[in-house]
């Protein structure tokens, strides 16, 4: 691209101060991941208008425990996918006393979930190889499954409401030790997906004087992908509305106080690698 001066009588954009900016763009953008079991689906379905776009009906029983006023949509299909992505992105948008809505059905979604983005994934490579009599990816597909998905992952990111975008874990090599990662394909894209969001944790468990606790790590390890938003500590309990509004009130003193000299142990890292499951789709390309 070449840059050139502005033309003769094109106006630029008007300067917006930060505070009118973030009046006008509301809602806070979260990307989790984790092993099954330790509390992603739950963080995401508790509250008020929570919309899941669930990619494992199995999940269903989780969400009726944790929110059974939650709406769900099951998406097992790439042709669900595009349906209901398309029905978010020509939703009506507004703000109430409550905070910023989407009205889809006439009911008011203060919260989209995407559970999981690692399993829409792999409805992705479906679509790409539909028609197909093969199982494994070329090169250029690759490139095509990387750019859809960080086409789709953008999409849901930038509504106008809360979001959160849900992964599976994997653990992987790096150099002399071992690190956790988010489960998606494609060799930098899982090293990438932080920079989507405001915050990006990992959800862990813990066993506690005999008891099962859930954390999540939004900073302090070299050994885990994470992303600390200002006003959050670096380990949260599993709220997602807390942190919402940690995050909508942080102030520059929050930065002070994001509990780093908290007494919560880091979680150890795996040590050994996740196996992968559903279609084999060959090595992975950049």
């Amino acid at each position: 691209m070449k840059w050139q001066k502005r033309p003769q009588g094109q106006q630029p954009a008007r300067l917006v101060r930060a505070s009118k900016v973030s009046a006008e763009a509301p809602g806070v953008k979260v990307g989790l991941y984790g092993d099954s079991g330790t509390g992603k689906t739950a963080v995401g379905s508790k509250g008020e208008g929570v919309l899941i776009l669930l990619s494992e009906p199995n999940g269903l029983p989780t969400v009726r425990v944790w929110n059974e006023d939650a709406f769900v949509v099951v998406v097992t299909t790439a042709d669900d996918l595009h349906t209901w992505i398309s029905s978010l992105l020509g939703a009506e948008s507004g703000v109430d006393d409550e905070g910023a809505f989407l009205l889809v059905d006439d009911e008011k979604v203060r919260r989209v979930v995407l559970d999981s983005a690692t399993e829409i994934q792999r409805i992705l490579v479906d679509e790409i190889l539909s028609g197909e009599r093969r199982e494994s990816l070329t090169l250029q597909e690759w490139g095509l499954l990387n750019d859809r998905t960080i086409d789709l992952i953008r999409t849901v990111r930038n509504l106008p409401i809360d979001v959160c975008v849900i992964f599976l874990s994997e653990a992987a090599d790096g150099g002399d030790q071992r690190y956790v990662r988010p489960l998606m394909k494609g060799r930098k894209l899982p090293n990438e997906l932080a920079q989507f969001f405001s915050a990006f944790g990992y959800c862990y468990r813990t066993n506690e004087d005999e008891s099962v606790n859930y954390r999540v790590l939004f900073g302090g390890s070299d050994h885990y992908i994470t992303k600390q938003a200002t006003g959050l500590g670096r380990i949260e309990d599993p709220d997602f509305s807390a942190w919402a509004k940690k995050m909508r009130e942080a102030t520059p003193e929050s930065t002070t106080t994001d509990a780093t000299d908290d007494n919560q142990e880091t979680p150890a890292p795996e040590t050994r690698r996740r196996r992968r499951s559903g279609r084999r789709t060959g090595g992975q390309a950049a």
